[in-house]
Protein backbone atom coordinates (compact mmCIF):
# COMPACT_ATOMS: atom_id res chain seq x y z
CA UNK A 1 0.00 0.00 0.00
CA UNK A 2 1.71 3.22 -0.94
CA UNK A 3 1.36 5.82 1.98
CA UNK A 4 1.75 9.03 -0.28
CA UNK A 5 -0.73 11.27 -1.05
CA UNK A 6 -2.72 14.14 -0.86
CA UNK A 7 -5.11 14.48 2.38
CA UNK A 8 -8.64 12.78 0.93
CA UNK A 9 -10.83 9.65 1.18
CA UNK A 10 -8.56 7.01 2.97
CA UNK A 11 -6.13 9.73 4.06
CA UNK A 12 -6.60 11.61 7.27
CA UNK A 13 -3.64 13.12 6.87
CA UNK A 14 -1.09 13.47 3.98
CA UNK A 15 1.72 10.74 2.97
CA UNK A 16 0.31 8.72 5.98
CA UNK A 17 -1.43 6.01 3.62
CA UNK A 18 -4.43 4.37 4.96
CA UNK A 19 -5.99 4.59 8.82
CA UNK A 20 -4.95 2.50 11.36
CA UNK A 21 -2.18 1.91 8.84
CA UNK A 22 1.62 1.51 10.53
CA UNK A 23 3.43 0.09 8.32
CA UNK A 24 7.60 0.04 7.98
CA UNK A 25 8.73 1.32 4.83
CA UNK A 26 12.77 0.76 3.55
CA UNK A 27 12.61 3.30 0.88
CA UNK A 28 14.97 5.70 -0.76
CA UNK A 29 12.61 8.49 -0.06
CA UNK A 30 10.33 9.99 2.12
CA UNK A 31 7.07 10.70 -0.65
CA UNK A 32 9.51 11.89 -3.45
CA UNK A 33 11.71 13.88 -0.64
CA UNK A 34 14.92 13.20 0.36
CA UNK A 35 15.99 12.02 4.07
CA UNK A 36 19.03 14.61 4.03
CA UNK A 37 21.06 13.30 7.14
CA UNK A 38 17.95 11.34 8.63
CA UNK A 39 18.22 8.09 9.15
CA UNK A 40 14.59 7.21 9.64
CA UNK A 41 11.34 9.22 9.71
CA UNK A 42 7.83 8.63 11.63
CA UNK A 43 4.85 10.57 10.30
CA UNK A 44 2.12 10.52 12.43
CA UNK A 45 -1.40 11.40 11.92
CA UNK A 46 -3.69 12.72 15.01
CA UNK A 47 -7.42 13.31 15.00
CA UNK A 48 -7.60 16.29 17.07
CA UNK A 49 -11.38 16.12 16.92
CA UNK A 50 -11.30 12.84 18.70
CA UNK A 51 -7.94 12.96 20.35
CA UNK A 52 -6.72 9.84 18.38
CA UNK A 53 -3.43 8.97 16.48
CA UNK A 54 -4.95 7.28 13.81
CA UNK A 55 -1.60 6.09 12.02
CA UNK A 56 2.08 6.39 11.87
CA UNK A 57 3.92 4.94 9.16
CA UNK A 58 7.50 5.15 9.52
CA UNK A 59 10.10 5.49 6.90
CA UNK A 60 13.51 4.30 7.06
CA UNK A 61 16.39 5.09 5.02
CA UNK A 62 17.04 2.37 2.68
CA UNK A 63 20.06 3.78 1.44
CA UNK A 64 22.01 3.30 4.61
CA UNK A 65 24.06 0.39 5.59
CA UNK A 66 22.40 -1.42 8.60
CA UNK A 67 23.46 -3.71 11.16
CA UNK A 68 21.94 -4.83 14.64
CA UNK A 69 24.11 -5.11 17.73
CA UNK A 70 24.22 -4.70 21.33
CA UNK A 71 25.82 -1.85 23.38
CA UNK A 72 27.62 1.23 21.99
CA UNK A 73 27.70 2.05 18.29
CA UNK A 74 30.26 0.34 16.02
CA UNK A 75 32.02 2.34 13.68
CA UNK A 76 29.96 3.03 10.57
CA UNK A 77 27.66 0.40 11.54
CA UNK A 78 23.94 1.45 12.18
CA UNK A 79 22.11 -0.17 14.26
CA UNK A 80 18.76 -0.79 12.48
CA UNK A 81 17.01 -2.36 16.33
CA UNK A 82 17.86 0.78 18.50
CA UNK A 83 16.49 3.00 15.41
CA UNK A 84 13.58 1.22 15.04
CA UNK A 85 13.39 1.59 19.09
CA UNK A 86 13.41 5.03 18.77
CA UNK A 87 11.39 5.25 15.92
CA UNK A 88 8.32 3.38 17.24
CA UNK A 89 8.68 5.91 20.51
CA UNK A 90 7.70 8.63 17.72
CA UNK A 91 4.55 6.07 17.13
CA UNK A 92 3.52 5.97 19.93
CA UNK A 93 3.45 9.57 20.62
CA UNK A 94 7.02 10.46 22.12
CA UNK A 95 8.83 13.32 20.88
CA UNK A 96 12.18 14.41 21.16
CA UNK A 97 13.29 15.36 25.12
CA UNK A 98 16.11 16.84 24.56
CA UNK A 99 14.26 19.24 21.66
CA UNK A 100 11.64 20.21 24.16
CA UNK A 101 14.28 22.02 26.19
CA UNK A 102 14.64 18.31 28.24
CA UNK A 103 18.28 17.15 29.49
CA UNK A 104 17.64 13.72 29.98
CA UNK A 105 18.83 10.22 29.24
CA UNK A 106 15.89 8.71 26.53
CA UNK A 107 16.31 6.64 23.33
CA UNK A 108 14.24 9.50 22.52
CA UNK A 109 16.75 12.36 22.19
CA UNK A 110 17.23 13.37 18.39
CA UNK A 111 20.36 12.39 18.22
CA UNK A 112 21.24 8.52 17.37
CA UNK A 113 24.18 7.69 20.14
CA UNK A 114 25.51 4.69 22.56
CA UNK A 115 21.80 3.75 23.76
CA UNK A 116 20.37 1.01 22.36
CA UNK A 117 17.45 0.38 24.76
CA UNK A 118 14.02 2.66 26.12
CA UNK A 119 15.43 4.28 29.41
CA UNK A 120 13.48 5.63 32.19
CA UNK A 121 12.39 8.70 30.91
CA UNK A 122 11.10 6.76 27.35
CA UNK A 123 8.96 4.69 29.79
CA UNK A 124 7.65 7.15 32.19
CA UNK A 125 6.56 9.18 28.96
CA UNK A 126 4.92 6.46 27.47
CA UNK A 127 3.36 5.60 30.84
CA UNK A 128 2.33 9.79 30.95
CA UNK A 129 0.87 9.44 27.69
CA UNK A 130 -1.43 6.35 27.95
CA UNK A 131 -2.18 6.22 31.75
CA UNK A 132 -5.62 8.18 31.04
CA UNK A 133 -6.57 6.75 28.20
CA UNK A 134 -5.44 8.11 24.00
CA UNK A 135 -2.59 10.50 24.12
CA UNK A 136 -2.92 14.31 23.08
CA UNK A 137 -1.30 15.45 19.89
CA UNK A 138 2.08 14.82 19.35
CA UNK A 139 4.89 17.47 19.19
CA UNK A 140 6.12 17.31 15.05
CA UNK A 141 8.61 15.08 14.71
CA UNK A 142 12.07 15.62 12.69
CA UNK A 143 14.06 12.83 11.01
CA UNK A 144 16.77 11.36 13.66
CA UNK A 145 20.06 11.72 13.33
CA UNK A 146 23.38 9.89 14.50
CA UNK A 147 25.67 11.07 17.01
CA UNK A 148 27.94 10.23 19.98
CA UNK A 149 26.30 9.40 23.60
CA UNK A 150 28.14 7.16 25.14
CA UNK A 151 25.72 6.23 28.31
CA UNK A 152 23.97 3.11 27.99
CA UNK A 153 22.05 1.56 30.94
CA UNK A 154 19.60 -1.56 29.78
CA UNK A 155 15.79 -0.90 30.33
CA UNK A 156 14.46 -3.14 27.78
CA UNK A 157 12.90 -5.50 30.00
CA UNK A 158 11.29 -2.48 32.11
CA UNK A 159 9.65 -0.96 28.71
CA UNK A 160 8.18 -4.29 27.92
CA UNK A 161 6.97 -5.15 31.13
CA UNK A 162 5.57 -1.25 31.43
CA UNK A 163 3.45 -1.92 28.16
CA UNK A 164 2.10 -4.84 29.42
CA UNK A 165 0.73 -3.44 32.37
CA UNK A 166 -0.39 -0.96 30.19
CA UNK A 167 -2.05 -3.32 28.30
CA UNK A 168 -3.82 -4.68 30.69
CA UNK A 169 -5.43 -1.50 32.01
Amino acid sequence: IDPCGPQGPGHLCPNTGPLDDNPVYFINTICGDGFGDALALTVNCFDRSARDMVNAPVFVNAAMRWDAYDGPLRGNAIDLRRVLTHEFGHVLGLAHPDEQGQSVIAIMNSRIGNLDRPQLDDINGVRSLYSAGNPGPPPEAGGCHLAGDRRAPAAWATLIGGLALLALR
